[in-house]
């Protein structure tokens, strides 16, 4: 006989997902017929069991929603409880390609030769394995199908050299070993050749049901860089920023990286190199994520990476991780804030969701969001590539919101096809950087769309009226980060490397961010004096005559190591240093205190009185970093 029990306890569950609040009971009475007993809806009861029968009941599932206990029956079965969505994966629907990707993702090291299904009456799973599989392999997969109660009359493991079974009416057969949608971009299947996605994979399965029980949180990622500035660029299609920039802003760089050819043409646009990218990967800059399929990517520059550190390569599954335990945390974080917030929405969401009223069906969809978001993210992480975040993103707020605007359908595909990154970027607490793409004079860019999704998920995650002033400062950190690559005039020719150089060495990422902090806030007015007041220092303290300044205005701020503030042998000798042509470490302990201490003589003298210590490190800076970056 059937087992429709797994589909009656998913159905349940979608049904309790759905109205938030609403307590059920499943009942069987017979066979494989089954009750869900509506305890306390008080609604219009005939109007729910109908959106249940046509939206939610899998079709032919011998389910009936009812709002009367049963007088007879076999037994009360126990529903997947919203605290505790996983339990097994009993609340993962599956269709052929997620069987497959389910199965052949978390056994990864069995090899498969076919997982097929017979539908009808008497429904059956095949699943085909190589000869020389194990016996406690065997006997894992087995338990594992059997725990998550699936619809089938029988589930079938056997060897590749058993007695032939017929499987002329079978669907989803594979081909050489491999699913039909193994190379599909929206799934997740697991890539047992390359040893990121099989790490990734293995701490999905083993530690999912922690991660959605708030046990394992962001910050135990290995990839997640706690305490460091961070930022997020998206190459995968289009074009963005010259990424010299944020090598020297920021103390990380998320970088998911293009596919295929566009590669090629992501290496000359930036002018850099696979070997430079790498070495940047060595000094702990760089971190690849890869939410396309990895086959799609260049295998010996991710594989390089990887062997040199294994969190410098992040695959489908570990951004999944990381979303959940970011979804998790919103979750958490709304309901601290406001705890009267959950039973609220737990008491009255069930009718709130069937008015006639738009506004307030809105108002239920955007206060229960965090809760719903959470129960839903579970089966599309599990299931689909970090493609298939809109499913449960805040962007189904907006697309609510913009039903009545013009140009609705595009504006909600802009928001679907866009959610992705800046809810990635969220969770990795990192600056989003959009990409911006120029096409037969025509511009294309996400930042409108990212703007407005990153401002709703703040608002989540920053709820409570102590943590308001945290949105807008979020808000504004990000927009003004945005901006700073507008104050920077980058040398595209020198090698990037030298950039990382000079980042590590000068930690720019504190030093050059504090002037560009500072310029952002300025009026343009202000900027440009404030700007040519850098200059004329520099100038001054360089001690370049008036008829050749023009030389160091066109270079801006002159060439690094500009200013002659210690002896000329020492100026010499600390210069080859600077190029990595000697080492002298004695005098480099002392040189930035001498330096700074120069500097300041100079300004004073200039300015007929004591500089603020911030002007001189801001000279100092600029300075250092002036052969390969320039104010503009």
């Amino acid at each position: 006989m059937l087992n429709h029990l797994g589909e009656v306890k998913r159905a349940d569950l979608d049904l309790r997902t759905e109205y938030l609040g609403l307590q059920t009971m499943i009942y069987r009475i017979e066979g494989e017929r089954y009750l869900i007993l509506c305890e306390n809806y008080k609604g219009d009861f005939e109007k729910l069991k109908k959106h249940f029968d046509y939206s939610i009941r899998p079709i032919c599932c011998p389910i009936e929603l009812v709002n009367e206990e049963p007088k007879e029956f076999k037994e009360i079965v126990e529903n997947i409880p919203l605290d505790n969505i996983i339990n097994d994966f009993q609340g993962v629907c599956l269709t052929q390609p997620e069987i497959d990707n389910m199965i052949s993702s978390k056994f990864h090291h069995i090899d498969f030769i076919d997982i097929s299904s017979i539908p009808g009456a008497h429904a059956q799973l095949i699943i085909t394995i190589s000869d020389d599989t194990g016996v406690e392999d065997i006997s894992m997969l087995k338990d594992f199908l059997y725990k998550m109660e699936l619809s089938f009359e029988k589930v079938i493991v056997r060897k590749e050299s058993d007695k032939c079974i017929e499987l002329e009416n079978s669907e989803g057969k594979w081909q050489k070993g491999e699913s039909l949608y193994h190379n599909d971009s929206m799934y997740c299947f697991t890539d047992k050749n390359l040893p990121f996605s099989v790490n990734d994979a293995d701490y999905w399965f083993s530690n999912v049901e922690d991660i959605y029980q708030g046990k394992i949180d962001r910050a135990e990622l290995p990839f997640f860089s706690s305490g460091e500035t961070k930022c997020y660029l998206d190459f995968s299609c289009f074009k963005n920023i010259n990424l010299r920039n944020n090598i020297l802003l920021y103390d990380k760089v998320y970088l998911a990286l293009p596919i295929e050819n566009n590669l090629d043409i992501f290496l000359e646009h930036q002018n850099i190199t696979k070997d430079e990218l790498i070495e940047l990967v060595e000094r702990e800059k760089l971190i690849f994520l890869l939410p396309n399929t990895e086959s799609r990517y260049d295998k010996e520059l991710i594989m390089e990476a990887y062997k040199y550190k294994n969190s410098s390569v992040i695959s489908k599954r570990g951004i999944n991780a990381l979303m959940a335990c970011y979804m998790s945390e919103v979750e958490k974080s709304y309901f601290t804030n406001y705890p009267e917030y959950r039973e609220m929405i737990l008491d009255i969401y069930p009718y709130l969701i069937n008015s006639e009223d738009k506004n307030v069906l809105q108002m239920a969809k955007i206060i229960a969001w965090p809760l719903i978001a959470k129960l839903e993210s579970f089966r599309v992480l599990n299931q689909y590539s970090p493609m298939a975040i809109s499913n449960f993103g805040v962007n189904r707020i907006i697309e609510d919101k913009i039903q009545s605007l013009e140009k609705t359908n595009e504006l909600s595909f802009e928001f679907t096809v866009n959610s992705s990154n800046i809810h990635i970027a969220t969770a990795l607490q990192a600056t989003y950087f959009p990409f911006r793409e120029e096409k037969d004079g025509s511009k294309y860019s996400d930042s409108g769309v990212s703007l407005i999704l990153a401002g709703l998920l703040n608002s989540y995650y920053y709820s409570s009226l102590k943590e308001i002033d945290q949105i807008k400062k979020v808000t504004e950190i990000n927009k003004r980060e945005n901006n700073y690559i507008n104050f920077l005039n980058i040398d595209n020719t020198i090698s990037i490397i030298k950039f990382a150089e000079k980042a590590e060495k000068y930690n720019t990422e504190t030093g050059l961010v504090n002037i560009l902090n500072r310029l952002e806030y300025m009026d343009e007015k202000e900027r440009r004096e404030k700007i040519s007041d850098y200059n004329t220092f520099i100038c001054d303290i360089a001690e370049i005559p008036d008829k050749e300044r023009w030389k160091c205005l066109k270079y801006f701020l002159g060439a690094a190591g500009l200013i002659p503030i210690l002896p000329p042998p020492i100026s010499i000798g600390v210069a080859l240093v600077d190029f990595g042509v000697s080492k002298i470490d004695k005098i480099l302990s002392k040189k930035r205190e001498a330096e700074l201490k120069q500097i300041e003589y100079k300004i004073n003298k200039i300015m007929k009185q004591k500089p603020e210590d911030e002007i001189i490190e801001d000279v100092y800076i600029l300075d250092k970093i002036s052969r390969i970056a320039k104010l503009q």
